[in-house]
């Protein structure tokens, strides 16, 4: 599903900032750093192509540390099971920005330009968080809606739920 609303997303330049490792109010950063910084964040606005996909199911506990969701996705993880174990129903997405920010950062470290590559992959990585933050925004206001409430995002590899688990998730969601 394309994300219509990143035409109101801007890129937050402090966040691009402690990506790259720089700490706010303690590094003061050269015209040119700054320069390139900027330019990276106007290019990764003509790179991306932020699409996502959100899926939701009623959710199923079928023993201690284990959350079913349908139509028969199966969550081994106490942590999950003990963030879900009062809710009724769970959302999952995942979001990206297309591959064309990551093709160019290749082109620019095969060309060299490793400073401009590491600096636009600093900016997609910002972007990729800030749809998530989205979408994630986006599911609690839809739950309030209905009296209820969201619960903190939880991924594979988070925690105890292993990365392995990373492709089933992806298959539930379609």
């Amino acid at each position: 599903m394309a994300i219509p609303q990143f035409s109101k997303i801007e890129v937050p330049y402090q966040k691009v900032l402690a990506r790259l490792g720089f700490a706010h109010g303690k590094t003061a950063l050269d015209t040119r750093s700054e320069e390139s910084i900027r330019e990276a964040i106007a290019l990764s606005k003509k790179l991306i192509v932020p699409q996502r996909v959100i899926a939701s199911s009623p959710i199923a506990f079928p023993e201690p540390g284990t959350t079913q969701l349908e139509p028969s996705f199966t969550i081994a993880s106490v942590k999950i099971y003990e963030l879900l174990k009062s809710c009724r129903e769970a959302y999952g997405f995942a979001v990206t920005i297309g591959p064309h920010l990551e093709e160019k950062r290749n082109m620019f470290i095969a060309q060299k330009e490793t400073n401009r590559g590491l600096i636009l992959d600093a900016v997609g990585s910002v972007i990729a968080e800030e749809l998530a933050d989205l979408t994630q925004q986006e599911i609690r206001q839809s739950a309030q809606t209905r009296g209820e409430d969201a619960t903190m995002r939880f991924s594979p590899g988070y925690g105890d739920w292993i990365l392995a688990g990373q492709p089933a998730f992806l298959a539930w969601l379609g």
